[in-house]
């Protein structure tokens, strides 16, 4: 397992607290570290970038939210050494694989598509399909990451309380 950095924390609350304002569950701290299982003091050290999870918080926090950072941790030496030519073909193969699930949908009847905008937020097809329309163009890229940054650093920090107004 990789040890973390100062740039591991900061990436992990930049995440977290992306990942937070995504969801629509939960509206204070105290929620969400319920949710995950761990102390609520515990939580804002992560939130706040001072500390990163080890041991168990770290299998509650990657077991219950999807951050690279997260994923990251548990990656073997050979993943970590893939080439970019072999992550490519990775996502091929994920992008042939949902466009097989996403034909039930497609072929399925109205209550099937409610029930899967119910589960999936449109929010992260969004993120999904605006990064994946950048990456043809190292320009659009390089612009797509500078908003996304943008919106991040935007986002007030409070760890006491969170408040989601749908707002970004």
């Amino acid at each position: 397992m990789k040890t973390s950095n100062n740039e591991d924390k900061k990436q992990l609350a930049i995440q977290l607290r992306a990942w937070v304002g995504q969801q629509r569950e939960r509206r204070t701290w105290k929620q969400w570290a319920d949710f995950f299982g761990i102390k609520e003091k515990t939580l804002g050290g992560y939130i706040q970038g001072k500390t990163f999870p080890r041991g168990d918080n770290l299998k509650r926090l990657q077991a219950k939210a999807s951050l690279p950072i997260l994923r990251h941790q548990n990656e073997s030496e050979i993943e970590r050494k893939m080439t970019s030519e072999q992550y490519a073909r990775r996502v091929e193969n994920i992008l042939q694989q949902l466009a097989k699930e996403l034909n039930y949908f497609k072929s399925g009847k109205r209550e099937d598509r409610e029930v899967f905008r119910k589960i999936v937020m449109g929010e992260d097809v969004g993120y999904i399909i605006s990064l994946l329309k950048a990456l043809f163009d190292e320009d659009t890229f390089q612009n797509w990451i500078f908003a996304a940054q943008y919106k991040f650093n935007r986002r007030k920090n409070d760890s006491e309380k969170l408040v989601l107004d749908g707002s970004r």
